[in-house]
C-alpha cells in the first residue's frame, strides 16, 4: 500500500511539474485598458483574468510580460510555446497562431472628440480626408491599410494604444480607429478635463473577436492541454462573465 500511494503522488507531481520543465511557457501582450494592464505593480484585466483560469486547469505556470503591441505581435508569431493576449483573429494571422478562446468582442470606429466637430466622419471616404493614430501592426492598422489609407498622409503609426490616445486628446490627430469602450477606459483615467467623443457606428463592419492565442509550432501536448482547459472554463458562467464586460 505504501509504495502504491508513493507512485501515485510521484505521478501527480510529474503532472503538474511536465510542462514546466520540459516546454518552458511564455505569455506576451501590450498594456490595454479593460483587458490587460498594470494597476498597483500587478498586471490585471479581463483577459489575465481569462489567463489565470487556463492555467490553473492546466496545471501550468507562466509570468505576463507586457511591451509595445508591434514587439509582443513578433515574439508571439516566431516563437514556439509562446502565448499573446487580447490579438484580434483576422485571416491573415490565421496560420500562425492556435485560438485557445475569445477574450472580448471587438467593435471598431471613427472616433472624434466633440468639441471639434469638424473631424467628425460617419464612412472611410470622409475619414480618408483626416489624419488617423492606429498602433503600429494592430488589425486597425491592416484594416486601413486595406481601405486604401496611407501611411504618412493619412495614417499615423504609434507603438501602444495610450500613446495614441495621447496624441487624439492634444488634437495632435483628428481621430483614432479603435473599439470605442478602450477609449471610454483612458478617458475615465485621464483627470485634468472633461473629454467627450463622438463616433457613428459604421454598419459594413463586421464584430470582431479577441483572442489568447499561442504560437502555432508549440508543443502539441501543451496546446492540447490549454485547449481542454478552454473547452472546460468556456462553459462557466464566470467565463461568459468575464466575456461580456
Amino acid at each position: 500500500m505504501r509504495i502504491t500511494l508513493v507512485i501515485c503522488f510521484t505521478l501527480l507531481l510529474s503532472s503538474s511539474l511536465w510542462a514546466q520543465q520540459s516546454f518552458p511557457l511564455r505569455v506576451v501582450g501590450t498594456n490595454l485598458n479593460l483587458l490587460q494592464y498594470e494597476k498597483n505593480s500587478q498586471i490585471t484585466g479581463t483577459s489575465v483574468d481569462i489567463l489565470k483560469q487556463l492555467l490553473k486547469l492546466s496545471q501550468l505556470k507562466a509570468e505576463i510580460e507586457l511591451m509595445p503591441w508591434a514587439r509582443a505581435y513578433y515574439l508571439a508569431k516566431n516563437t514556439p510555446n509562446m502565448i499573446i493576449l487580447s490579438i484580434v483573429r483576422t485571416p491573415d494571422r490565421e496560420p500562425y497562431f492556435y485560438w485557445l478562446g475569445i477574450v472580448s468582442k471587438v467593435n471598431e470606429a471613427y472616433i472624434s472628440l466633440k468639441k471639434y466637430p469638424q473631424n467628425f466622419v460617419k464612412n472611410d471616404q470622409e475619414a480618408k480626408q483626416k489624419t488617423i493614430v492606429v498602433v503600429r501592426h494592430s488589425s486597425s492598422h491592416y484594416a486601413l491599410l486595406k481601405k486604401g489609407f496611407v501611411e504618412g498622409k493619412n495614417l499615423y503609426l504609434v507603438s501602444s494604444p495610450k500613446k495614441a490616445f495621447n496624441l487624439f486628446i492634444k488634437n495632435k490627430v483628428a481621430l483614432m480607429y479603435t473599439d470605442p469602450e478602450i477609449v471610454k477606459e483612458y478617458i475615465k483615467e485621464y483627470k485634468q478635463h472633461r473629454i467627450e467623443i463622438n463616433y457613428a457606428p459604421l454598419a459594413t463592419e463586421p464584430q470582431q473577436n479577441s483572442y489568447i492565442a499561442i504560437n502555432i509550432h508549440s508543443n502539441a501536448k501543451l496546446v492540447k492541454r490549454l485547449q481542454q482547459a478552454m473547452q472546460k472554463f468556456s462553459k462557466t458562467a464566470q467565463y461568459e462573465s468575464l466575456v461580456s464586460k
